[in-house]
């Protein structure tokens, strides 16, 4: 499973911004993909979940697939919101980002990293935005 802590763009442009190598950022993706645990096992992993129960809740997002883990979880009431978000906090301390990896790595140049970052910071926050409706996705009509 791919980790969230890495988006689709993100990649694209630390190459754009020739922040590292082809070969560096593979590397780098990988470990990201390596160290991702899922909260469903971080769950099992406490008691607070069993297989049994993570299986029906992979079930339900395979039916729903915008909803998170964790919500379907509350949702379920298979846990309190206090192990969710406990777990999810396991999850962002052990599992690397992306960005943290490339900030840390010095083959990676560390001012074109903080420019890719400004720049990715804007563009999660016009999605964000977007989601929320406060701004119009549609194209401005030059005339």
């Amino acid at each position: 499973m791919a980790s969230p802590f890495s988006t689709p763009d993100l990649p694209a442009l630390l190459l754009v911004h020739r922040v590292c190598t082809p070969e560096v950022l593979a590397e780098l993706e990988r470990r990201v993909r390596d160290g991702w645990i899922h909260v469903g096992t971080l769950l099992v992993s406490r008691g607070v979940l069993d297989a049994t129960q993570v299986e029906r809740v992979l079930a339900l997002q395979r039916r729903k697939p915008t909803r998170r883990f964790g919500d379907l979880v509350v949702e379920l009431k298979l846990a309190t919101l206090d192990a969710v978000e406990s777990a999810l906090e396991e999850q962002r301390e052990r599992c690397p980002h992306l960005l943290e990896l490339v900030l840390a790595d010095a083959r990676c140049d560390q001012a074109r990293a903080l420019e890719v970052l400004r720049v990715h910071v804007r563009q999660l926050e016009g999605t964000v935005a977007q989601f929320l409706g406060l701004v119009d996705p549609s194209p401005v009509d030059g005339g």
